[in-house]
């Protein structure tokens, strides 16, 4: 039986699973057995196919390799692959599984059923600046304090302290921040700088309790868009944690793929709107400006590098420029979907012993 034979049998298996859904970024997910015999896994998705190359897996044993090893063994059983004693089972022909009742089910809903529905008002997260209507770049040239600003954001999400002493947060969020950019030495000094920024005390149990329960941050861990076993622990952890933002610094640092091709970029993209569907997450990315000589004509999206989607899948954004040739000041502006700030900004990174708070003030908007 030929690989392509193969991986459509287990396909097909897979699709028979408990909670079989076929995802948008090439997964077929499932309910674990050895997750369900244990007693968990209610939402009945541990488990992962890659249909890219037929292996598969446990997103909640993906971390220890003797777990990991005995709920392999369980998917591989369900799936036909081995027999109950763990053997590996020989090929055999079979006959075509019945068609997933999503593949053949008709699309759309009637127009009045659809103006029928309730749908929630708009979340803002940081006001002025994010909701829940969707994510985007924190984006700009080199050296400009992307990530710093990419850090001060999600602390002042996970506090509810304002941003930058300007910018509301109404309700306290969870905060996921996957850093590939800043070594760990750099990021624990610049988070503690900032926290002191904020007026707390970094050695303080409270705070630290605090910040445990509301950011989850991963530093140098490895991370990769191109790894499907990577994607399977990003939506082990997102289940798990359940974070309203996830920060991922920086776009370079998490894929060797060709950021100008549209087809490639498009399915990570689509890869990052299928988990925010089924968790209701928005992604916050680092990301750099194209290099150009010159002044910039632009508007932010349309001076990141890469290819266009890259652009026109943000629905919320910073972009960031300088004020002037020397290291300092950084103008700051919002693009969001359906709307533009009356108002730019600016903000500086303001240092004191052993302390960095940003600071923002509104500027006259410049096109």
């Amino acid at each position: 039986m030929s690989t392509a034979d193969t991986i459509e049998r287990l396909r097909a298996a897979a699709l028979q699973q408990p909670g079989a859904r076929e995802r948008a970024s090439g997964i077929v997910k499932f309910q674990c057995p050895a997750c369900a015999e244990e007693g968990h896994d209610e939402h009945r998705d541990n488990a992962g196919l890659f249909l890219r190359d037929g292996t598969w897996g446990c997103a909640f044993a993906s971390g220890n390799p003797t777990l990991g090893r005995a709920h392999w063994e369980a998917i591989g059983r369900a799936l036909g692959t081995f027999a109950s004693n763990g053997a590996p089972r020989a090929e055999r022909k079979t006959d075509s599984a019945p068609a997933n009742e999503n593949e053949t089910a008709p699309l759309g809903i009637g127009l009045g059923a659809f103006l029928a529905r309730d749908f929630p008002p708009t979340t803002s997260y940081i006001e002025g600046i994010m909701s829940d209507d969707g994510g985007g770049w924190i984006a700009g040239e080199e050296k400009l304090g992307k990530t710093l600003y990419a850090m001060a954001e999600g602390l002042a999400l996970s506090t509810g302290e304002q941003l930058a002493g300007l910018f509301k947060i109404p309700e306290p969020r969870r905060v996921l921040f996957l850093e590939e950019e800043d070594s760990p030495r750099r990021a624990h000094r610049r988070l503690r700088a900032l926290i002191r920024g904020l007026g707390y005390d970094p050695e303080e149990p409270a705070i630290r309790e605090t910040l445990d329960h509301q950011f989850l941050i991963d530093v140098w861990g490895g991370f990769s868009l191109d790894s499907p076993l990577m994607m399977q622990r990003l939506e082990g952890t997102i289940d798990a944690f359940r974070p309203h933002v996830v920060y991922i610094d920086v776009l370079r640092k998490v894929t060797i793929r060709a950021l100008k091709d549209e087809v490639q970029m498009g399915a990570i993209l689509a890869a990052l709107d299928d988990l925010r569907r089924r968790y209701g997450v928005i992604f916050r990315i680092v990301h750099h400006y194209r290099k150009v000589q010159g002044f910039r004509t632009g508007r932010g999206s349309q001076e990141i590098g890469g290819s266009f989607v890259l652009g026109a899948w943000a629905e919320n954004s910073v972009y960031l420029e300088p004020i002037g040739r020397k290291q300092g000041a950084v103008r700051f502006s919002v693009q969001c979907l359906g709307g533009h700030p009356k108002s730019g900004h600016r903000w500086t990174g303001q240092n004191r012993p052993k302390e960095r708070a940003l600071k923002a003030e509104c500027v006259v908007a410049r096109s």
